[in-house]
């Protein structure tokens, strides 16, 4: 339970960021023509959308019961693609939580 908890932080952490991203890419106030560091922001924020889309679909499977927690937990694993970022601040929060 404490890493579906976790897991739900981090996709609390994960929707900030996209807001965030989302304020400094489009808005109030952006100028008209973009610069390579909008275009990089942009990328990072659909890829952060994406992820999050892709989570909410694994967290509703896991609510229905149509997927076990380690399944669910693999498929979070799959959907950062081996990126350890989004799991290094639940690792220092829960340092004797195990990942499976």
């Amino acid at each position: 339970m404490k890493l579906l908890m976790g897991y739900g932080v981090g996709v609390a952490v994960t929707a900030m960021a996209a807001g965030t991203l989302w304020f400094v890419v489009g808005g109030p106030g952006r100028p008209v023509g973009e610069d390579a560091r909008a275009r990089e922001l942009k990328t990072r924020l659909a890829v952060a959308q994406d992820h999050m889309r892709a989570k909410d679909e694994v967290t509703a499977a896991l609510a229905r019961g149509e997927l076990t927690f380690s399944e669910a937990a693999a498929r979070f694993r799959v959907i950062h693609g081996g990126d350890p970022g989004p799991l290094a601040y639940l690792r220092l929060q829960y340092p004797a939580a195990l990942d499976d």
